[in-house]
């Protein structure tokens, strides 16, 4: 349950993944920017990730939420929060699908 997570240690940390969070996502982000982390950490929503469905939103804590609702992105879903999401323009995404 979203109120039972410790924000506080939570927004110490780097990067954050969060798995099966999609129906409590606002309230989430919304509990990591009470807790004191900056509203304009990076935060990505990846939906079917790694398949040749992929759906994916990069946004920051504040704007992901509503991003999601209007992109209709839905489980599974995995969410990660954190600088890191800056990188994921680094990454070839086409090659997680290539047959080998």
């Amino acid at each position: 349950h979203s109120e039972d997570l410790d924000y506080r240690n939570l927004v110490r940390l780097d990067t954050v993944v969060m798995l099966m969070g999609r129906d409590r996502l606002a309230v989430i982000l919304k509990g990591f920017v009470q807790a004191g982390k900056n509203p304009e950490t990076p935060a990505a929503a990846v939906q079917w990730a790694t398949t040749v469905n992929e759906r994916f939103l990069v946004a920051n804590l504040c704007t992901l939420a509503d991003g999601v609702e209007k992109k209709g992105l839905g489980a599974p879903m995995v969410v990660v929060i954190g600088d890191v999401v800056g990188l994921c323009g680094a990454v070839d995404r086409k090659s997680f699908h290539k047959k080998n």
